[in-house]
């Protein structure tokens, strides 16, 4: 609404006619309340209208005369009030004019006096929205501040005592702290997934279905990632003309394909896992650190973590990474989004020198003095480039403290139980500070029910964009909450894989199901709630609750003593409960896990940027590639000595060496390839791996009769007969380039027949791969004229 539309006054209509898509016209006995009043010629406008216990919001034409309000339009949300409304309420809201971007506009009052508010369960924006613009008229900066593992109370002004977070504590005294702020799961991708795109895990495809109520993440050998059908949030701001980078781990899959830069980050700075290891890169190879599309180095090998002193520069060159970047784009006042995820608060923790043993807390509190200071810096640089007040900042953590590395390695989630990977409330809760000068008024504290995932929506809107309407978006705008002081009446669902856990809802809180870790977790030593065992809650069993464990958290904020279920509180509450926990897990459609499949062969073992950083060279490859060779002497006939590769195919290392082989090769000779031809089950098994490096197609040629569906073979002679080997007639089109990968050449009929397959269906043969090439017996002089290429000979 534009600013001059705006008198001040408020105007009363007693007995408004609402007709809404669904139904005709119908005289409904409500209160009506235009504040600010309502366009004088009419327009768009929002109503919320509560009858019988339902909140519906409708977006509508309104036609003012006389003493009534004709209102038309379509219903946007439908859903349960807290309470049963005593009296129908109809609010009318004039939606923003997308036109109007003076930065001045009043501020509109409340609609309704706290007395009058109680009924209504209002959610989010749902209409077209305009950017809240910084003071240089452009729209804010953004700058997401996302720790690893750092617990609720590891900050001073949620009461550490040590107090050692000044700066954090400062950043809070100027802005706006959330005590009931949560994470979308107890466990580091998920909850990076659903901030990037404002949905819960069970909807953007993290989480496993292996086995229920099961956390994952995505370590080296994962093969999924975020989906392509999801939208991030980079993704959005990038079309409304951001600069993003990504600062840190990333944790939404190291494959290619799931690559920061390609789902809307310009730069990137960081790892795509976690910073575990250090590996003896045979086994598997140590965690890659990258610099926008390549990788400049790894883990324990050129970016260095000492176990012994807990030593890292790490969390300084991620600092100075931000002040760059910040520094470059704050200088010319373009927009910009940066999203600062470091893990030195993840164990294995670190800090840098000028950090270690500068904590009453141990290694730990090292880390989080250093973080402390980085966040400090950051403020600082802002303030001192003048654009504080353009620069929309928010800190928080993906979890709660890993209480299992606790002490030495872990936080504190005091006064909550238990920690990371529980959706008790130490596992859930997390610190969240939001930080704007002059936007937000300095010292405010929200008991706003809010999520990682309302980020997503919230920076959106102040960017002045529409999030997503054709999904569901669990994140909520909290714009309100901290430009206006509001509170919005929303639940909280905390999830544990693929399984609802529990509810938020006000203060109450209801476990549908329990669990800490398992029996056999806890025989080995591993303990998410160490310290904190309560029979029948920290449960070691998964247990359902088919009447819920219900918590008042303001007064029993560690879960430890359950509602009487025969007490009027709990009835009273769960009647509120139970309807929105049914609603939510009715119109719930999980989306396609992606955290199910490992596979070892898609580690890390060669990044794009390697082979420039003096990576193993080939002949090590070969080395180890040879060490993984076992011979059988005399076979298949007297004076022979065959070679197996079976234990290539054992051993991730030797067969990471096989594929970054043929990958060297082949680039090095043939600029363009079509496909890779694997002959049989070996060549199956390297060459569907050597095409994905090449982002080409795989094909296969089989004994006859193995192949589905219209082939077209070939026979050939072996000693004890004839043979044939066939491929789809489809597989291949004329003129196409052509590699044909085997395991082992010998005699060479296989391969030759191969050929002549491959031949017959016009196809370009560039080159015949295989692993071994036992030269004694001429296979390569059968293959004459095409061209052969070993890994490795043997006479």
């Amino acid at each position: 609404m534009a600013a001059a539309l705006w008198t001040g006054q408020s105007l009363r209509y007693e007995k408004p006619q609402l007709r809404l898509a669904t139904g005709p016209r119908k005289e409904v006995p409500s209160k009506v309340l235009f504040d600010p009043p309502a366009l004088p010629h009419g327009g768009n406008l929002l109503i919320h209208h509560v009858q019988g216990g339902v909140h519906r919001v409708v977006e509508l034409q309104l036609v003012l005369g006389g003493n009534a309000a004709d209102v038309e339009g379509i219903i946007l949300q439908q859903r349960p009030t807290r309470h049963n409304a005593t009296e129908n309420l109809v609010q009318i809201q004039p939606m923003p004019d997308p036109l109007d971007l003076g930065p001045t506009a009043p501020q509109p009052p409340s609609f309704f006096p706290p007395a009058v508010m109680l009924p209504v369960f209002s959610l989010v924006v749902l209409c077209t929205f305009r950017p809240i613009l910084a003071t240089n008229g452009t729209r804010p900066n953004i700058i997401l501040l996302l720790m690893d593992d750092m617990g609720w109370g590891d900050l001073g002004v949620f009461g550490e005592p040590s107090r050692e977070t000044p700066n954090l504590d400062r950043m809070a005294s100027e802005g706006v702290l959330f005590p009931d702020f949560y994470t979308a799961n107890p466990l580091c991708s998920p909850s990076r997934a659903s901030l990037l795109t404002g949905r819960l895990p069970i909807r953007n495809g993290f989480y496993t279905t292996n086995d229920h109520a099961r956390n994952a993440y995505t370590p080296q050998e994962i093969l999924g990632g975020i989906p392509d059908s999801e939208v991030l949030l980079p993704e959005l701001l990038k079309k409304a003309g951001y600069i993003n980078k990504i600062v840190g781990k990333w944790h939404l899959g190291h494959r290619t394909k799931y690559h920061p830069l390609s789902r809307g980050f310009d730069e990137w700075f960081g790892s795509p896992n976690c910073h575990f290891g250090p590996y003896d890169n045979t086994e598997r190879p140590n965690i890659p650190v990258y610099r926008d599309w390549e990788m400049i180095g790894r883990y324990y090998e050129d970016i260095l973590i000492n176990h012994k002193t807990g030593e890292s520069n790490l969390t300084q060159m991620y600092l100075q990474e931000a002040v760059n970047f910040i520094s470059k784009y704050g200088a010319i006042k373009h927009p910009f989004f940066m999203y600062w995820a470091i893990d030195a608060t993840h164990a294995p923790v670190y800090a840098s020198s000028r950090f270690l043993g500068s904590s009453r807390r141990g290694l730990y509190g090292d880390a989080v003095r250093e973080i402390d200071f980085s966040v400090g810096k950051i403020l600082e640089l802002l303030r001192n480039m003048g654009i504080a007040k353009d620069t929309f900042v928010f800190f928080t953590s993906d979890n709660g403290a890993a209480l299992i590395s606790a002490p030495n390695q872990g936080g504190s989630n005091s006064p909550f139980l238990c920690g990371k990977q529980t959706t008790f409330e130490g596992g859930m809760r997390v610190p969240g500070i939001a930080w704007w000068p002059g936007h937000l008024v300095a010292g405010q504290v929200s008991y706003q029910l809010s999520s990682i995932m309302d980020l997503f929506t919230t920076c959106l809107v102040l960017a002045g964009l529409d999030p997503p309407s054709d999904r569901v978006i669990d994140g909520i705008d909290l714009s309100p909450v901290i430009l206006e002081g509001k509170e919005i009446e929303r639940p909280i669902f905390y999830y544990r894989g693929n399984e609802l856990m529990a509810v938020r809802w006000g203060p109450y809180k209801a476990h549908y199901w329990t669990w800490s870790n398992s029996w056999e977790e806890l025989s080995q030593g591993i303990n998410f709630c160490p310290g904190q065992n309560i029979t029948g809650i920290t449960t070691h069993d998964q247990v359902e609750h088919l009447q819920p464990l219900l918590f008042h958290l303001g007064r029993d904020p560690g879960e430890k003593y359950p509602i009487r279920p025969t007490s009027i509180e709990y009835k009273s509450a769960m009647l509120e409960i139970s309807p929105v926990v049914r609603q939510h897990q009715d119109s719930m459609i999980p989306g396609e896990p992606q955290l199910n499949v490992c596979d070892l062969a898609v580690m890390n073992w060669s990044p794009p940027g390697c082979e420039k950083l003096g990576s193993m060279s080939a002949e090590d490859q070969r080395a180890v590639l040879r060490r993984s060779v076992r011979e059988f002497p005399d076979f298949p006939s007297p004076g022979i000595c065959f070679r197996d590769i079976t234990p290539v195919l054992k051993d991730p290392a030797a067969f990471s060496a096989a594929i970054d082989l043929f990958e060297s090769y082949l680039r090095e000779n043939f600029p363009k390839i079509d496909l890779i031809a694997g002959l049989d089950a070996r060549g199956f098994l390297f060459g569907p791996a050597l095409a994905q490096r090449f982002g080409i197609g795989f094909v296969l040629i089989r004994k006859k009769g193995k192949l589905p569906g219209p082939t077209e073979s070939v026979s050939y002679s072996l000693e004890y007969g004839k043979a044939e080997i066939a491929i789809q007639t489809d597989a291949v089109d004329p003129g196409q380039k052509v590699v044909i990968i085997d395991d082992l050449l010998a005699t060479g009929g296989t391969m030759a027949a191969a050929c002549e397959l491959l031949t017959k269906r016009n196809a370009d043969i560039l080159i015949c791969l295989v692993l071994i090439e036992l030269t004694d017996l001429k296979g390569a002089e059968k293959l004459r004229p095409h061209p052969v290429h070993a890994l490795l000979q043997y006479d």
